[in-house]
């Protein structure tokens, strides 16, 4: 009985999970930009933004952040004021500056959802 308590125990601590973030994320010879593994059985996906440089301090402050899988696709929002209405394109989604290293393109069901490099980071280094 100890060692399924032991078992359960370890699962309810995502042991594993800690153990690979703590022991071995950042430190393989390969960078993971983009990640989605089971460990145990817990879910753990892993995904990467860039950043403003003078936002460096506020983002590695924090453990969390607002920032999704498939967040950072193109949009616009509309304003209304003084009778006026202000249509402005977010290359991202919105202004805060954060741009998907990796991007998840999902076409509900019409077509197979998959993953896609920013195309202005693969155009930079020209990749293909």
């Amino acid at each position: 009985m100890t060692d399924e308590l032991t078992k359960k125990q370890a699962l309810i601590k995502q042991a594993a999970l800690r153990n690979f973030i703590e022991n071995s994320l950042g430190r393989e010879e390969w960078l993971t930009v983009y990640r989605t593994t089971e460990y145990d059985s817990n879910r753990a996906t892993f995904f990467s933004y860039f950043f403003p440089e003078d936002r460096e301090s506020e983002v590695l402050e924090r453990t969390d952040w607002e920032k999704h899988i498939g967040n950072g696709l193109p949009g616009f929002i509309t304003e209304y004021g003084n009778g006026e209405e202000k249509n402005t394109y977010l290359r991202y989604g919105d202004d805060d500056g954060f741009e998907p290293l990796i991007i998840y393109r999902s076409f509900h069901d019409v077509k197979s959802r998959y993953l896609e490099v920013s195309e202005e980071f693969r155009l930079f280094y020209n990749l293909y």
